[in-house]
């Protein structure tokens, strides 16, 4: 089982290097977290490419980062990624499960990507809570749990960190050559809820240890997208 090592401690975005040459691609890029990191990679020199799904602020977002960091290398993309599971949707419930697969297909992939020696690395991020507006876009009335949360973000503003210090877990899995393939980003604080880049607890749970479930992740991935297992 590898051993992951923690970040540097109070890594930011000074520590990102060079990255005049290298090409990134942001969903969700048009506001939020997306945005700020866009934001980072392009003052760095990075070729970004945003998506969104709205076009006007897609291209909004895009002009303000051009002129914001004189890097004229930034694109946008229309992508629409949202997909909502039937009648019983429930906002909280499918971001938890989610992002939890999300960590665990990462892991897998890496280790795939590793034993075929690809060179590609794969890593996931939690940006903690920021002040964006996920929790409040679309839960509606789907989510008693992220209404509740919407007015706790109102009434004590302190409990979220900003978008920018939310996109700082993405950034340093995206840009710093300690970052290590298969582990799990998050706010350094003791409810990776806020704070510089760290592991996040969830690298050592049964969830990302075991093996099987990983294994059956990846395959169950590949049958809904219809690809064969030798695409990899």
């Amino acid at each position: 089982m590898t051993t992951y090592q923690q970040p540097k401690t109070h890594w930011t975005t000074k520590d990102i290097p060079d990255l005049t040459g290298k090409i990134a691609l942001i969903s969700g890029g048009s506001s939020g977290i997306g945005l700020e990191a866009a934001r980072a990679l392009a003052e760095k020199g990075a070729e970004v490419h945003l998506s969104a799904r709205n076009a006007q602020r897609g291209q909004d977002a895009r002009d303000h980062l051009i002129e914001a960091t004189g890097n004229r290398h930034i694109y946008y993309h229309k992508l629409d990624l949202t997909n909502v599971d039937g009648h019983n949707y429930n906002a909280w419930t499918i971001y938890l499960e989610t992002k939890l697969a999300q960590a665990q297909i990462a892991r897998k992939l890496d280790q795939v990507f590793t034993e075929k020696r690809y060179p590609i690395t794969m890593m996931a991020a939690n940006p903690g809570v920021a002040a964006t507006n996920l929790v409040t876009k679309n839960a509606g009335a789907t989510s008693t749990a992220m209404r509740m949360g919407a007015l706790l973000f109102r009434l004590f503003p302190s409990i979220r960190q900003s978008a920018a210090e939310g996109a700082l877990p993405t950034l340093y899995a995206a840009t710093d050559p300690h970052a290590q393939g298969g582990a799990v980003y998050s706010p350094n604080n003791r409810q990776n809820t806020k704070g510089y880049p760290a592991l996040w607890k969830w690298n050592e749970t049964p969830e990302m240890t075991d093996q099987q479930a990983l294994d059956q992740l990846l395959e169950e991935s590949l049958k809904l997208l219809k690809l064969p297992a030798s695409v990899l």
